[in-house]
This record gives C-alpha cells, structure tokens and sequence, in this order.
C-alpha cells in the first residue's frame, strides 16, 4: 500500500522516525530545503508523490553551490509510487540533472512507510552517502542513468514484503 500524495507535513512525521539516531535541523530552518542532517551536511527534499520529484530536483538544485561550499550530499525522498511505471521518468530527470551539475553524492529514496523500509537509490559510481537511517535499507545501484535498467532493478526486489 502506497501513501502516496498523503502531504508533506505527515511524510515530515516519518522521516523524523526514520532520522531517529541522527541530529538534524528540521523544516523551516534552511531556506528551500526539508532537512538539514548533522554531522556530513546531508540536504533532504521530500515531496509527496512522485511527480514532484521534479519540483524537488529544481530546489536541490537551486542551492547547489551551498551544497558545494558544505560539500553536502543530496538527497530526495518520496513514498513508494502506487503505479511503479510512474517513477521512471522523474528519477532518471533527478540523476540527469545532478550529473549535469557534477554532484557526486546524491541519492533517491523510495519509501515504504507502513513496513518501515526504504529504498535508496544511486549510481554505482557516486560515493556513498554516510548516513544509516532506523528503517530497513535496501541499497539499489545503476551502472548508468537508463530507465530499462531501474525498471530490471526495481522488479527484482520483493516488494511485496515491504
């Protein structure tokens, strides 16, 4: 069961369980940006479905040379689509914007909140993100930004059980 478009402010609720052993500056505090995470300089978007993956690239994007200066990692999170074709095209728009911009460290998270899991998302030749959340983690690796490839991916994980 998907929660997707259920609104940011409770996805906010989530994510501060999700973040339970990490300090972090909570929405409101950085202008244009959901959370701040303590010690590495982690930027978290979240947005409440997954066409606003979009929206939230362009904000991740629009403070990219504070990110820099930090040497911050990004990351957006969005609950698992109900409609898993849906994903493809925003997340391959996430990763190609941020290759266009030369971020090294960003992923996407899929979030499936009822079972307490996530799945993050990155290219294989991007550096890992430091960052351990209390939900179950399950690690996806592209060899390159190609929609076939996430799909192959995405289906070979048993996502019923999550």
């Amino acid at each position: 069961m998907s929660i997707e478009g259920i609104g940011e402010y409770h996805l906010y609720e989530i994510v501060r369980k999700m973040l339970n052993k990490s300090s972090y500056l909570p929405p409101g505090t950085v202008l244009k940006i959901d959370f701040v995470i303590a010690p590495y300089f982690i930027f978290l978007e979240v947005e409440d479905t997954i066409a606003e993956i979009y929206s939230g690239t362009k904000q991740l994007l629009s403070i990219i040379e504070i990110s820099r200066v930090y040497n911050a990692s990004l990351i957006l999170l969005s609950p698992f689509p109900r409609k898993l074709s849906s994903c493809f095209a925003p997340i391959i728009y996430f990763f190609r914007r941020c290759e266009e911009r030369r971020i090294s460290r960003k992923e996407i998270w899929l979030l499936f909140a009822l079972s307490d899991s996530v799945i993050r998302i990155k290219l294989r030749k991007d550096e890992k993100i430091p960052i351990k959340t209390t939900f179950n983690e399950i690690f996806l690796e592209l060899n390159e930004i190609n929609p076939d490839e996430l799909l192959q991916k995405l289906m070979k994980l048993n996502l019923r059980k999550t």
